[in-house]
């Protein structure tokens, strides 16, 4: 619905959310800040720099993986 609403151009706050009740799609306002200085935080703290990036934390402590190989190298370890 929200690609339906960006290509009819509607960009105003009402305007959408009448488009989207049409489309028996709840509307409720969520303030995004809180969630994003958490997740602000996160990257701090492990030093995530780049993408893709996995954090994985166990009985050994935390392990922070970049590339995909490495991620999914370590995720299947997991699986044993």
């Amino acid at each position: 619905a929200l690609f339906e609403a960006a290509r009819k151009k509607i960009s105003e706050k009402k305007a959408l959310e009448a488009f989207l009740k049409t489309k028996g799609i709840a509307f409720l306002p969520y303030d995004t800040a809180p969630v994003f200085k958490i997740f602000g935080s996160y990257l701090k703290e492990d030093r995530i720099q780049s993408t893709p990036s996995c954090v994985i934390v166990g009985p050994q402590g935390k392990q922070t993986l970049t590339g995909r190989d490495e991620i999914v190298t370590a995720l299947r370890g997991l699986r044993k």
